[in-house]
C-alpha cells in the first residue's frame, strides 16, 4: 500500500524541465486554474479524476494550453502530452506504471478572456494514485 501522492506538484516539474525551451522563452506552467489577469503562454496542469480501487489505479490529468495564437495553444498540449508519454519514467515523486492520452486536443475559447484554449485529458497510473 502506498500513501495517496497528489501529481500536480511532480507533473510541473516535470514539465517545466521537458519544456525548459517554452519556459525560457515565457510559458509559464502553473498547477490548477489560471490567474483572472493571465495572459501569456501557458500551460495549466489539473488533477480531473481518476480511480483508487481498481487493479491499476490511476490519476486523469487535464492539461490545459492559452495562449493569444490558437495554433500556440494546440502546439504546447501537444508537446507535454508527447513529453509525458515519452518520458514518463523520469518523472521525480511518482512511481508512474503507463502514460495514456486519452483525449486528441480540443481547441476552444476561455468565456472570460476569449482568449484560445486547447486542452486534453491524459491517464496516469502511479502507485501513489
Amino acid at each position: 500500500m502506498y500513501d495517496y501522492i497528489d501529481p500536480v506538484p511532480p507533473l510541473i516539474k516535470f514539465l517545466r524541465s521537458q519544456l525548459a525551451q517554452d519556459v525560457a522563452s515565457g510559458v509559464r506552467i502553473v498547477g490548477g486554474m489560471f490567474g483572472t489577469d493571465e495572459r501569456g503562454t501557458a500551460l495549466s496542469i489539473k488533477l480531473a479524476g481518476g480511480a483508487t480501487d481498481v487493479p491499476n489505479p490511476y490519476s486523469r490529468i487535464q492539461l490545459l494550453a492559452r495562449s493569444e495564437q490558437d495554433y500556440k495553444t494546440t502546439d504546447l498540449v501537444i508537446k507535454a502530452c508527447n513529453a509525458l508519454a515519452r518520458n514518463f519514467d523520469l518523472i521525480q515523486g511518482l512511481r508512474v506504471k503507463t502514460v495514456r492520452i486519452e483525449t486528441r486536443p480540443i481547441d476552444t475559447r476561455d468565456g472570460d478572456t476569449n482568449l484560445p484554449e486547447s486542452w486534453v485529458y491524459v491517464l496516469i497510473e502511479h502507485m501513489e494514485a
